[in-house]
């Protein structure tokens, strides 16, 4: 590498020059200037005229439901349609199924005990105090029922 401007350097700078000494030049030359305004176009009327156009379009255009639906769209809304609520039921269900783990299975002859949140249960009795009931035992999991009537899976721990 040499101390003094390459000749690619050398280029790019002439065409830079070459490009700012062009838009003085034609910005000076140009009868349009950005802080000038046209003496025979006024900017109400313009604007006037722009905004006839519009109310016309939109008052010829709009079906009955268009325009309930422009009225409306400036209200607040009580609720997110698009939301995805469950049910405070359903909550509390899912709730209190999760808040138990299968954590073992025992199978003695034909009799099938699961441990469930460290105590041992068999088919038919409830869980905890005032808990589901436990309606099936299975190796890989086990059936509840929930208040309401809906049965819930809980699958032994370690295998999802």
């Amino acid at each position: 590498m040499g101390e003094g401007m390459v000749r690619r350097e050398k280029i790019i700078v002439g065409l830079a020059m070459f490009a700012v000494l062009g838009y003085g030049g034609y910005y000076s030359v140009s009868s349009v200037k950005p802080d000038t305004e046209r003496p025979d176009v006024k900017k109400d009327d313009a604007a006037e005229f722009i905004n006839s156009i519009v109310k016309e379009l939109i008052r010829g255009s709009l079906s009955a439901s268009d325009r309930y639906i422009i009225r409306k769209s400036g209200h607040v809304w009580g609720e997110d349609p698009f939301e995805n609520k469950p049910s405070a039921a359903l909550a509390a269900a899912a709730l209190s199924a999760r808040a138990h783990i299968y954590s073992g299975f025992l199978s003695m002859n034909s009799k099938c005990i699961a441990v469930i949140d460290g105590a041992e249960y068999e088919a038919g009795e409830q869980i905890g105090e005032s808990g589901p009931v436990l309606k099936r035992i299975f190796s890989t999991h086990v059936i509840i029922g929930m208040p309401g009537g809906k049965d819930h899976m809980i699958p032994l721990e370690g295998s999802e």
